[in-house]
């Protein structure tokens, strides 16, 4: 058995596994079979691992000090597959970063300075930087706090992720297709590529109202085919890859299909929240790895940031006079997103509030025949 150390940590609305560069033996194949056995993959239930039989906890976070100047650490996220021998690094968790910082100062990879630790971190994922605001007292991160994020049960320290020239973060380019309206499959969307590749469709389009859960979207098979034609659809058209078959092989989380929508009140499914109109910008359900996400990525928060600077895109028809600041009405509550544009109208600063608590430090023990 391998023995290798880990930490657990809930990172914004997200929970992963956490592990020292150091501490990871392997790269390439034996890395994907290592996290696999991690976490008990593939197997709906991860019964025999560390995940827990959702895409918001079966994810890994690889933190290393950083070579490179003015950065602290390198962070490499893994969205492990579940039923599935996947393991995908084409994209990043904004969720899971807010516990980088604290895991960078909880093990020595960042020096704790009271009151508030600033870690700059290097997305290995997108070639980006982020920085994290982390409060500390007594050289080790504060956990408790009054600020809560919707799709977490209790309060924590609020840290500040501010994420730095968020465009072309998979692609090179903000409009990954040179367009900012096109026709997939019959239907008028946009892509953007900011924190991550997302297609965004209105929900009208698709049927929807913009409101709906999990037990709404998830058992519908038809839009999930719907919605998956799409997504591969558009990884074609973006010149990412040349043909469906590598596009569902090669990508199987991008983009994000997010589903937009004018605000409305709704009831939060998820958690029976109740949400006024007036009290957000728009409605928006991300659709990943075939299922509703129970909130809202931070990377998806991104790209819709940096959708509506545009006025041309189709989230900028509907989230109308907002000014570097939305509030994404989505299926646990709200998030507020605040940006600041150039002259140009890019977005050159992206900041998220989080929360991060450490749950478990330990070992893992992995079977050796796991790797063969």
């Amino acid at each position: 058995m391998l023995r290798i150390p880990v930490s657990i940590i809930r990172g914004g609305t997200s929970k992963g596994v956490y592990i020292k560069g150091d501490d990871v033996p392997y790269e390439g194949e034996m890395l994907n079979r290592l996290l696999l056995a991690i976490f008990g993959s593939p197997d709906p239930r991860q019964i025999d691992g560390l995940g827990g039989a959702d895409p918001l906890t079966s994810k890994a976070a690889i933190v290393s000090s950083s070579c490179k100047d003015g950065v602290d650490v390198d962070y490499t996220f893994a969205q492990v597959g579940i039923d599935r021998p996947v393991v995908d690094f084409s994209l990043s968790c904004g969720n899971l970063l807010s516990g980088v910082g604290v895991f960078a100062i909880l093990k020595g990879l960042k020096e704790a300075v009271e009151p508030v630790t600033t870690v700059m971190v290097y997305d290995t994922n997108t070639d980006k930087l982020v920085r994290l605001d982390v409060p500390v007292k007594g050289k080790e991160p504060v956990f408790e706090g009054d600020f809560f994020i919707d799709g977490v049960p209790f309060g924590g320290a609020r840290i500040n992720e501010t994420f730095i020239e968020p465009a072309g973060s998979i692609t090179g380019r903000l409009y990954p297709t040179g367009n900012k309206k096109e026709i997939l499959a019959g239907l008028e969307v946009s892509i953007v590529d900011a924190g991550v590749m997302a297609l965004f469709v209105r929900a009208f389009d698709l049927g929807l109202t913009g409101v709906e859960g999990p037990s709404r979207i998830d058992k519908d098979a038809a839009l999930v085919e719907r919605i998956e034609s799409l997504r591969m659809e558009a990884l074609v058209r973006a010149g990412v890859v040349e043909n469906r078959d590598l596009a569902k092989k090669k990508f199987p989380n991008l983009p994000k299909v997010v589903i937009v929508a004018p605000p409305m009140d709704f009831v939060a499914p998820v958690n029976g929240k109740r949400v006024s109109a007036k009290d957000i910008t728009l409605l928006g359900r991300v659709i990943t790895g075939g299922r509703l996400h129970k909130a809202f990525p931070v990377t998806s928060a991104i790209a819709l940031a940096s959708a509506v600077s545009d006025p041309e895109t189709i989230p900028a028809e509907i989230a109308k006079d907002c000014e570097n600041h939305i509030v994404i009405g989505h299926p646990s509550g709200v998030m507020d997103v605040s940006f600041a544009s150039g002259d140009d109208g890019v977005i050159r600063e992206v900041t998220v509030g989080r929360t991060a608590r450490i749950i478990m430090d330990g070992f893992v023990y992995v079977p050796e025949d796991r790797l063969k």
